[in-house]
């Protein structure tokens, strides 16, 4: 999960006034990353990123 620990929740918290735990966050997290993931575009940058990979891993050998 992007380098977010649980000190980057706390100092949310402390900041907003918010009262949001860890497993919280996580959840709004993973749901706000499955949506993300779904996007078309997103996916099409993915797939397009893979291709790439594979092509210069393939040049490389």
């Amino acid at each position: 999960m992007a380098n977010i620990d649980r000190g980057f929740v706390e100092l949310l918290n402390r900041r907003t006034g918010l009262n949001l735990t860890w497993e919280k966050f996580q959840a709004i997290h993973q749901e706000w990353k499955a949506k993300r993931d779904a996007d078309p575009a997103i996916q099409s940058r993915k797939a397009r990123h893979r291709v790439e990979m594979e092509d210069m891993d393939a040049f490389f050998r």
